[in-house]
């Protein structure tokens, strides 16, 4: 299940170089589309950060103090390019829709903000009708890999959002660990080899309201050091 991780990397390379500021990114090459307030000043700090720990020379525990710090970047639905209650972010438009990339320390979007995650819900069986438990999830970018206790383990690669404009850009395998109530954690690894996921055909899962949509996902979890089964819905990136 490798889709988002190479949605992720398609996008990183496609979605237009600009900013609001074009002194603020001047010797780097920023993929995040318009920035507004002082996201450039954090993603420039970030992304120095993704590039020492990819070569070694800073640990993975330095992302986890950013994290607490200033949270890592996140892809949310838009419905406005100026969402309420927020300075700092970028604005996409991908081939899912406008949306915002906001640095978060919990995956929490603000009452009226104009924002919101997607939604991964567990259901005990296939005839279920009410989920169990629902998480948030990276606007077109979900990619459940595991369930351990009451957190959802989702591959999160951490890419740098701005690269110096004479080198390659970097990433640093990751793993998110979501609670339902958007907190979450950042894993520097995860055995996904040993936590199998079983896809199903999506046209047999429960239903999760709306329409269904065409890039519907369905597959059935086991909770880790657990016997207990899952059935976890949600969409996968638009392509």
């Amino acid at each position: 299940m490798r889709y988002a991780v190479f949605f992720t990397l398609i996008m990183l390379f496609t979605i237009p170089a600009y900013s609001q500021d074009e002194s603020a990114n001047k010797g780097y090459v920023c993929n995040d589309g318009i920035a507004r307030g002082k996201v450039m000043e954090i993603a420039l700090k970030f992304s120095d950060l993704v590039r020492k720990v990819a070569s070694g020379k800073s640990m993975f525990e330095d992302l986890i103090g950013f994290q607490k710090t200033y949270g890592i970047p996140f892809t949310v639905a838009a419905i406005t390019e100026r969402p309420r209650g927020y300075n700092d972010y970028f604005v996409t438009d991908g081939s899912a829709g406008k949306g915002i990339i906001v640095f978060l320390k919990e995956m929490k979007m603000k009452a009226n903000s104009g924002l919101s995650f997607e939604k991964i819900r567990e259901f005990s069986s296939l005839t279920e009708k009410k989920p169990n438990r629902t998480w948030p999830a990276p606007f077109n970018q979900s990619e459940p890999v595991g369930l351990l206790g009451d957190e959802l383990i989702e591959s999160y690669p951490i890419l740098q959002t701005c690269w110096k404009t004479d080198e390659s850009p970097q990433a640093v395998p990751a793993w998110i660990a979501i609670k339902p109530n958007g907190t979450y954690r950042l894993l520097g690894s995860f055995d996904e080899k040993a936590n199998p996921i079983k896809l199903l055909d999506s046209k047999k899962c429960p239903r999760t309201g709306g329409t269904v949509s065409s890039f519907r996902l369905c597959a059935e979890f086991h909770t880790i050091g657990s016997a207990k089964k899952s059935i976890l819905v949600w969409d996968g990136p638009a392509t």
